[in-house]
């Protein structure tokens, strides 16, 4: 809901007001709120914070971001008071905004700054579960804690002023307004301040019982989960109602799912043409959003298991959860650019430039980390007791790939690079874009590219040698352990070869078409979550831990009470 009135906002340059320019705040104040809240959820359904300092960091988003909100919501009221008081002294109204924006940004960073310093904290554990985020118990926590409901109501009272005046200037506005466009400014107006209303009252009602619910009635897990749910719907509300009230915004919403086409200038056949091209972009879209979603799910399952548990402190695994961690850079462009695919829209020039590159230089660390994972486990087999040798080879090896990634996403970001969603065929396929500069890296990467599968398939080589002399030597469960590893490597190995091979020839095709790109999109999306997923299903202790983090057991205590001796 967001993220559908953000695009929106920023696609169309009728919405490009003060007014508006704080509205897009809000979406962006909402949505870091409401993606803790995702990662609560999880957290909650595997009865674990994952680790403390990811549990640290999310409290002090979501607090910050709710402070940034309670500042934007004061934003919104004084510029409605402007438009009434002084219409027409548009620079000083559109002065305030941005002065009390800095402001309502400098709130949320210094509650961010704060959470995140000794002494301070705002946490999921709570006395009766994962259920909710609070303050902590420390020292600070207690300050902020304090303040916190000064900060909150001396805001939501200027608010309450604020819109008696305006509510006061509508009614005299009603009485005055004899021509149709002042009636249909009176209408906008209106349904402005009823969302502010609506947003305003609901904000009221969710401190209260934020603060005073356990005084109330009692502090339980339904009070807790009541105090979480109040938030979590707080930070969609005034989308919610911004789409509802608002006929232009719904209007263009629906535009972006489904463009209007205008059946006079051509024949049935092309409208009808015209409308399938929308059915398959919807349906295209709506596979790369469940599959990057679901792959974005198994990668992030993997990392937080591999960071959780101790016995996955080794140079191999560090590697693997920069692998993670590549692999969701991209399933988050191929998310986003699922939408883009849905709505038939890039949204915004340079989105799709800075995802592009996002995308591009993640595919570029995923190459090079392939190939330290390669020369990690020759070194398990060529040199099994020079350990310190081996780790600081991965060291380097892993600090050259994130060099090359770096690399290629500030080329990709500079005048003359490129790399785009749009294509001649749609919205299907992210490459390289027609830009002079972009022709260089479009030829060098195949370079890099085969270059590093080329000395993967050396290594492989040897170490499949290495397994075959294991066979008479070590024993069976060393055995069995290293070959999963080994054909987990190697699944991977072949996928993104035979992927590189189909991604530049069949894209350099003179028959390249939509469905060439869907293709290729595909695969590349798929290879995102081959490794991680191969690595769950081939390795026991991670299915393990992974069914122990979603269904915690219970242990349960029986006591049997004897009689007494007298």
């Amino acid at each position: 809901m967001n993220v559908a009135l953000f695009l929106v906002l920023v696609r169309h340059k009728e919405f490009s007001t003060s007014t508006y320019r704080i509205v897009k705040n809000m979406c962006v104040a909402c949505m870091f709120q409401l993606f803790v809240f995702f990662v609560s959820g999880l957290m909650t359904l595997c009865h674990t914070t994952f680790n403390f300092y990811v549990e640290r960091i999310l409290g002090a988003v979501v607090q910050g971001g709710w402070m940034l909100y309670v500042g934007l919501s004061l934003t919104v009221a004084v510029d409605r008071l402007g438009i009434f008081i002084c219409p027409s002294r548009t620079v000083i109204r559109d002065r305030t905004n941005v002065f009390l924006l800095c402001c309502s940004w400098m709130l949320g960073m210094t509650y961010f700054i704060c959470l995140l310093s000794p002494g301070f904290g705002f946490t999921y554990h709570t006395p009766h579960g994962l259920y909710m985020w609070f303050y902590t118990d420390e020292p600070g926590s207690a300050v902020l804690e304090a303040v916190e409901p000064y900060v909150d109501f001396s805001c939501f009272a200027i608010e309450l002023v604020i819109y008696s005046v305006v509510f006061v200037s509508l009614v005299r506005m009603r009485r005055a307004s004899i021509v149709s466009t002042q009636s249909a400014s009176l209408r906008v107006e209106m349904r402005l301040f009823c969302v502010a209303i609506i947003s305003f009252i609901y904000e009221n009602i969710f401190i209260i019982w934020f603060f005073w619910a356990a005084k109330i009635v009692g502090n339980t897990r339904y009070t807790e989960i009541s105090v979480n749910a109040l938030w979590l719907y707080d930070s969609g509300l005034f989308s919610f109602a911004m789409i509802v009230v608002n006929k232009s915004i719904r209007k263009k919403l629906r535009s972006m799912f489904s463009p209007n086409i205008k059946v006079a200038t051509i024949d049935k056949r092309e409208c009808l043409l015209l409308k399938m091209a929308q059915v398959i972009n919807i349906l295209i879209g709506t596979f790369y959003l469940m599959s990057s979603a679901i792959l974005f799910a198994i990668n992030a399952a993997l990392l937080i298991i591999l960071i959780r548990y101790k016995d996955f402190n080794t140079s191999t695994y560090r590697i693997i959860k920069n692998m993670c961690v590549a692999c969701m850079f991209q399933l988050f462009v191929f998310f986003v650019g699922g939408l883009m695919t849905s709505f038939d829209s890039v949204f915004n020039f340079y989105v799709d430039r800075i995802l592009g590159a996002v995308l591009q230089s993640s595919w570029m660390l995923y190459v090079g980390l392939s190939l330290t994972v390669a020369v990690d486990r020759l070194g398990i087999f060529y040199r099994p007791t020079h350990g310190v040798i081996k780790d600081r080879i991965s060291i380097f090896l892993l600090c050259c790939s994130w060099i090359l990634a770096l690399a290629f996403l500030v080329c990709l970001l500079s005048p003359g690079f490129g790399f785009s969603y749009q294509s001649g065929d749609g919205l299907f396929l992210w490459f390289y874009t027609d830009e002079p500069n972009t022709a260089i890296l479009s030829a060098l990467e195949p370079y890099i590219d085969f270059t590093c599968f080329g000395v993967e398939l050396v290594i492989y080589s040897i170490v499949f040698i290495s397994l075959v002399k294991m066979r008479r030597t070590a024993s069976h469960y060393s055995l069995k352990l290293e070959m999963r590893l080994f054909c987990v490597a190697i699944t991977s190995f072949f996928y993104e070869t035979a992927f590189i091979f189909w991604c530049f020839w069949a894209t350099a095709s003179p028959s390249r078409d939509r469905f060439v790109e869907i293709s290729v999109n595909t695969l590349w999306l798929f290879d995102s979550g081959l490794f991680s997923f191969a690595m769950i299903v081939v390795n026991k202790s991670m299915r393990k831990k992974l069914r122990a983090m979603a269904w915690p057991k219970r242990k349960i205590v029986s006591v049997l009470s004897g009689p007494q001796r007298s």
